[in-house]
């Protein structure tokens, strides 16, 4: 067991502290020994629930991708296609040959 360093205080309402006594010697542990357990569980749920979530937005990222699945883009290609786009010769030659149609 790690060596215990630090020390916190806690205050109490007397009947909760008196509960938390009852529950500790039924455990046959202090109350510090209790408090201790509480929040180990307690991260150690928090941290389990992240894992989880993590699992499951990735599970759902991978479902999406296959429901979503595009050809690969040709980055070359799509490049060429802008400039073209931009090129003021090239849009009037493409609109004349539609008004040819």
């Amino acid at each position: 067991m790690a060596t215990l360093e630090k020390r916190v205080q806690v205050l109490f309402d007397p009947e909760r502290y008196a509960a938390l006594e009852a529950e500790a010697r039924v455990r046959g542990m202090s109350a510090g020994a209790l408090i201790r357990m509480a929040t180990d569980q307690l991260l150690d749920q928090q941290s389990q629930d992240a894992r989880h979530g993590l699992r499951d937005m990735f599970a759902n990222a991978a479902e999406d991708a296959k429901r979503n699945s595009y050809a690969p883009v040709d980055w070359d290609e799509a490049k060429a296609a802008y400039e073209r786009e931009l090129d003021p010769l090239y849009r009037l030659a493409r609109s004349n040959a539609e008004g040819t149609e």
